[in-house]
């Protein structure tokens, strides 16, 4: 997911491969895992939730840019966002 995410990212910005300098895109994915009654609470991926089931598997994905400021200070955007897998 990490490297699909950078592949795309690339067509439009200059990904960082260490410590990002100034106008580079860091990006980050974890993955979690959460039970149907509480996905917002990470669990391990081989527990038994309650009901019998298994938990969902999520994707965290983060970017952040950082800019230098030349008329305006410096600043930072940034964004993430889960994607659950299936």
């Amino acid at each position: 997911v990490q490297t699909i995410l950078e592949d795309t990212a690339s067509d439009n910005f200059t990904v960082a491969s260490g410590t990002p300098q100034a106008g580079e895109l860091s990006l980050a994915v974890t993955t979690r895992c959460g039970c149907p009654d509480d996905l917002s609470a990470s669990v391990g991926c081989a527990t038994t939730c309650s009901g019998g089931g298994g938990p969902t598997q999520f994707y965290d994905l983060s970017a952040t840019v950082e800019f230098d400021g030349v008329i305006l200070p410096g600043f930072t955007l940034s964004g993430e966002m889960s994607v659950m897998a299936q």
